[in-house]
């Protein structure tokens, strides 16, 4: 048999295979690219045109339930329930996984990860919304939880199939504090992902600890209606607000003017020769320091170069206030199946800038400090 699939990390693909380990059923996992689409052949067989889709010596299949379940049902029925009521109760589940909890997935995967372009497309109340409802919807896990699965002791179909909606979610909105007021559905998320069998199709699973910050529509601003002219008051002595100094603009001055070292070095076509040999002349290693960062992927990310830049196209948005105390060459590097998010960065200070440790993703980076004088490595 041949299971087909769109792209690398599709979660509707990626739970049928996870069925199918379980079940011990063997199958071949199949991209399928541009021109395998385009193929008569292909469309003859994939009459919706819709993925997954599996091909058996029997047939053809569309819909991932109904290749999940046809997987469970080759080689391990009992993954289907054990009874007539058990099988109903594993249909609610992966329905309800599918027609509810799938919906406000995608919405906040839409904001959080960029999808859908350059510009944001999920409105601030579309994604409250649907950051909301999956919270309604984990706590409705976690009061019908009577045994380590959905259905007690024995993992099934629907177990594989929630989990795996749930997947994103986990690791990038119902952080840990909410979590913890979700000890059921907790464990068994946990103890779902852990199965070898959904460790070799998803990769480890680690759940975020603080949620990430969508990035949305911004909201148009209403214009105040004008107030009523009233009766000049005598004048009064205005007193100085204090306001907040930024840490960095107290440290001790430098000669180091960032802002033309970043107008000379973006315009500067040797970058790799004389841009570098300027910036080493010019940087104040006394008042700024160069980071090497590298995000640690979890799963499948960095298999699809587009989803992979939406990753860091995020990663840019939400440290972009930090302009002033910073310049980096922040990028996508590797090849196809395999990219890395990472890059160097110089910042103000000796040490990482609260701005950076604040960001939502930076927990998920690791970081060293560069020697650019004395390592020539860096």
């Amino acid at each position: 048999m041949k299971l087909y699939t769109n792209y690398k990390g599709n979660i509707l693909t990626n739970f049928g295979a996870v069925v199918a380990k379980m079940a011990k059923v063997d199958f071949e996992l199949v991209l399928a690219d541009q021109k395998v689409k385009d193929s008569k052949d292909f469309k003859a067989k994939n009459l919706t045109g819709k993925f997954p889709f599996l091909e058996t010596p029997e047939g053809c299949l569309v819909e991932s339930l109904a290749i999940a379940k046809h997987f469970a049902r080759l080689g391990n029925a009992d993954l289907l329930g054990k009874d007539a009521f058990e099988r109903a109760q594993v249909d609610q589940w992966a329905h309800w996984a599918m027609g509810h909890v799938m919906p406000n997935a995608y919405v906040v995967m839409q904001a959080v990860f960029g999808w859908g372009g350059p510009n944001p497309v999920v409105a601030t109340a579309d994604y409250n919304d649907a950051n909301k409802a999956l919270k309604e919807q984990l706590k409705v896990v976690n009061t019908q939880m009577k045994g380590a699965f959905l259905l007690g002791d024995n993992v099934t179909v629907a177990d594989i199939v929630l989990a795996a909606v749930f997947l994103t979610p986990f690791q990038t909105v119902l952080d840990g504090g909410f979590r913890k007021a979700m000890a059921k559905a907790g464990a068994w998320f946990e103890k779902v992902t852990a199965l070898p069998e959904f460790v070799a199709v998803f990769g480890h699973v680690r759940a975020c600890a603080k949620p990430m910050k969508p990035v949305l529509i911004p909201e148009e601003k209403k214009k105040a209606a004008p107030k009523p002219v009233a009766a000049a008051k005598p004048k009064e002595e205005k007193k100085e607000e204090k306001k907040d100094i930024n840490p960095l603009d107290a440290l001790p001055p430098t000669k180091f003017d960032l802002f033309n070292f970043k107008t000379f070095f973006v315009n500067n076509k040797d970058k790799a020769g004389e841009g570098i040999d300027e910036t080493l002349k010019q940087v104040d290693f006394e008042g700024f320091a160069f980071w090497f960062i590298h995000y640690d992927k979890y799963g499948s990310e960095g298999q699809v170069l587009y989803k992979t830049d939406n990753l860091l196209n995020g990663f840019m948005q939400r440290i972009d206030h930090f302009k002033k105390h910073a310049f980096a060459r922040h990028a996508v590097t590797g090849e196809e199946g395999n990219y890395d998010i990472e890059g160097v960065w110089l910042f103000r200070g000796t040490t990482i800038p609260q701005e950076m440790i604040d960001h939502p993703q930076f927990e998920y980076c690791t970081h060293r400090k560069m020697d650019c004088v004395n390592n020539a490595a860096d």
